[in-house]
């Protein structure tokens, strides 16, 4: 599928590196998938908000699953993606606002 071969060319790219083990990547895309998909929900059932913090807890979370693999610099990573979070957070907020009023 396209996420694995997204991850595939991270690799390729020097990005990521996921060994010689054929099966890892298709488990590391559905376990970040996996958790992508329920996060939403976990936090709105803790009966928190889900606002750019708490998506940027989620991605926290898928990013210590790919942190084995990881090659490049993890801490700007992070940081350039909270960034990037807040951001879209804030524009699609500010998008929902316009359309209702």
């Amino acid at each position: 599928n396209a996420i694995t071969e997204f991850f595939l060319k991270l690799a390729e790219c020097g990005v990521m590196d996921f060994g010689s083990d054929p099966n890892l990547v298709r488990s590391i895309v559905i376990a970040t998938w996996i958790i992508s998909d329920n996060w939403p929900n976990f936090v709105e059932f803790q009966g928190e908000e889900l606002d750019a913090e708490a998506i940027c807890q989620g991605y926290d979370m898928i990013l210590h699953v790919l942190g084995p693999y990881i090659k490049v610099d993890f801490g700007a990573l992070t940081e350039t993606s909270h960034a990037t979070i807040r951001t879209m957070v804030a524009r699609n907020f500010d998008e929902r606002l316009a359309r209702s009023g």
